[in-house]
């Protein structure tokens, strides 16, 4: 009977300190579930650092308080991120398309498409501006007729922008589509990183990994 007894109290215990241990175990991670409930959530990223960060886009709108597009042709926009404030950056009579801020904000890269003072050829091209009012802008790409610049995508310091060129020309005799660099203030520096012969399209700039 002792044995018999021994057996069955140990048996038990087993089974609580059982008990005990998947108890503990779930407390754990409750804890570690409230903690990260609790902890503060990570600042979303916006269109550029900052809080009056804004959203540009390209549209071909007519109507609207603040617009002044009666072509009806692709112009360039910024509006805050809860719809309100919008504003109009390009007026003209040319296609202006994909709009990227640079990483402070103060700048907007983007394409433009069609004859204009700043590109006879009405090729696409790169251009840049002031985000705040869409003052100075200035074609950063310009080259012959029939070459396409487009796709403009800033580095992480501002410094750059990368993009995409189609067309014969110096760096790219084949005339396929290559990716270039250049210097993001005034285009200079221009380089084919990709001239290969092949196409190669949409480049993107990574952030270093933390």
């Amino acid at each position: 009977m002792r044995t018999e007894a021994t057996t069955l109290r140990n048996g038990t215990e087993g089974k609580a300190r059982s008990v005990v241990l998947v108890s503990l175990a779930l407390g754990a991670v409750l804890a570690a579930l409230v903690a990260l409930m609790a902890a503060p959530a990570r600042e979303a990223e916006a269109t550029f650092p900052g809080t009056n960060a804004r959203i540009a886009f390209a549209s071909e709108r007519t109507t609207g308080t603040g617009v002044d597009n009666p072509t009806g042709d692709s112009e360039i926009f910024t509006i805050k991120p809860d719809g309100t404030g919008l504003k109009q950056l390009t007026s003209n009579t040319v296609g202006d398309y994909f709009p990227v801020f640079s990483p402070d904000g103060k700048k907007i890269a983007y394409e433009s498409y069609g004859a204009q003072t700043s590109n006879l050829d009405g090729d696409r091209d790169v251009y840049l501006m002031n985000a705040t009012d869409g003052s100075g802008q200035t074609n950063l790409t310009n080259n012959d007729y029939f070459v396409h610049d487009f796709d403009p995508v800033f580095s992480p310091d501002g410094q750059k922008i990368a993009y995409e060129s189609r067309g014969v020309q110096t760096s790219n005799s084949q005339g396929d589509n290559e990716v270039y660099v250049m210097n993001a203030l005034d285009g200079t520096g221009k380089k084919n990183l990709s001239n290969n012969g092949e196409y190669d399209e949409g480049p993107d700039w990574g952030r270093q990994a933390m």
